[in-house]
């Protein structure tokens, strides 16, 4: 992904991703896959690359840090925070916090409730912030 993301300018992130997977299989590079708290990685490297193995377990011990459930859960505390800071900025009211259902209407497609309902210009909008979805709720009334 970190590759896909430094390309993305140049090239949509599904070819980078078709074009490394292509260069693994032909083994014109190294690709190594490995799970860190239950997300799968992929890692990249030149066949050529002497210290691989060695970088890659320095790799998978800052990933470990970062996946961790404590660490991934505050950055989503904070990433509710900056959200809800920046909402006023930009028209929209927080109306309620983990919320399915807003004037009648019910979000029951995943079973869980939204993280927040806003409103702007009289409509509401049901947010799922980390996933960065938003899904109309409809018209509400003023």
């Amino acid at each position: 992904m970190q590759i896909q993301t430094a390309l993305e300018r140049d090239f949509f992130h599904w070819i980078t991703g078709k074009a490394l997977l292509e260069l693994a299989l032909s083994g014109e590079v190294t690709r190594v896959s490995e799970t860190v708290h239950g997300n799968p990685v992929n890692f990249y490297a030149h066949p050529s690359h002497r210290y691989f193995r060695r970088q890659l377990s320095t790799m998978i011990r800052v990933l470990e840090k970062i996946f961790h459930p404590d660490f991934a859960h505050a950055v989503g505390l904070y990433g509710e925070l900056m959200f809800d800071a920046a909402l006023g900025r930009h028209g929209f009211r927080a109306e309620a916090k983990n919320a399915n259902s807003w004037k009648g209407k019910v979000w029951a497609q995943s079973g869980h409730n939204l993280d927040r309902i806003l409103t702007r210009d009289d409509r509401a909008y049901g947010v799922e912030i980390k996933t960065h979805r938003a899904t109309s709720l409809g018209k509400s009334s003023p």
